[in-house]
């Protein structure tokens, strides 16, 4: 029995070639995950995968544009076909502007509501489709304390974080009677 504890699992991060969402690829790879890393910056991606073979375990990259909802299917399904399975979920991927609510414009609306929100639905949505073939899974989708009020510059952002913890209690409720749970990391 392998001491790793995450050992045979599958794990997509959307967010995952830089900052946080590659320090959460390169340990989850520490504990023998195998990741799928979704991203923009391939360059930044491939390293993080150069890095998480040193561990032993094994990783992908899939170009993901989420301010494309078509592509929020890719990743899992590299996922599953490569792997056979989907276990994990970490959503990280998200932009934050300036944007208070007196003076925020559209396009600036959404870009933010388009990636921080909407695209980690569709990923979600991915998500559950691919962990129901597994046998269950996990979905951690990263929030932010201004999904309770936020700064006054950051109204859009707040918004769209407020969104995210709506949907981790609805996919917590729903979807744990058939193994998948959902947690929101602030």
């Amino acid at each position: 029995m392998s001491d790793k504890k995450l050992a045979g699992k599958v794990i997509v991060i959307s967010g995952g070639p830089k900052g946080v969402g590659k320090a959460v690829a390169e340990e989850f790879a520490r504990q023998g995950a195998k990741i799928v890393i979704a991203g923009r910056d391939e360059e930044a991606a491939r390293k993080t995968i150069r890095i998480i073979r040193t561990y032993g375990s094994e990783a992908s990259f899939v170009y993901t544009d989420l301010h494309d909802i078509s592509c929020c299917s890719a990743p899992f399904d590299l996922a599953y076909n490569k792997y056979g399975r989907v276990d994990g979920f970490f959503n990280y991927a998200g932009v934050t502007y300036f944007s208070p609510l007196d003076k925020c414009d559209e396009k600036t609306f959404d870009d933010i509501m388009d990636i921080n929100f909407k695209a980690c639905f569709f990923c979600c949505q991915n998500a559950i489709k691919y962990m129901r073939m597994s046998g269950g899974g996990s979905i951690v989708i990263t929030g932010s304390p201004h999904a309770w009020s936020g700064e006054v510059d950051r109204c859009t952002y707040a918004c769209s974080k407020g969104a995210l913890v709506t949907l981790v209690e609805h996919i917590a409720h729903h979807y744990s009677k058939e193994q998948i749970r959902c947690n929101l990391l602030t």
